[in-house]
């Protein structure tokens, strides 16, 4: 619970960058995001979280 250095994105299956929410500094507490797959093809996307020394990575799937 400390200030720390946020990194939220969204790759695609290749590992290219699709969006990036969040790239900065945010104090400590709960924030929430929407992701519009609109003009992305049905696929397997990944978003990885850094913030401070923790990183986390989590699958999405698009289906249209």
């Amino acid at each position: 619970p400390y200030i720390s250095k946020i990194n939220l994105t969204v790759y695609d299956i290749e590992g290219k960058i699709i969006t990036t929410f969040i790239n900065g500094v945010k104090e400590a507490g709960n924030y929430s995001v929407k992701w519009n797959g609109e003009g992305l093809p049905s696929s397997v996307y990944f978003v990885k979280l850094n913030a401070g020394g923790f990183t986390q990575t989590q699958k999405l799937m698009l289906v249209k």
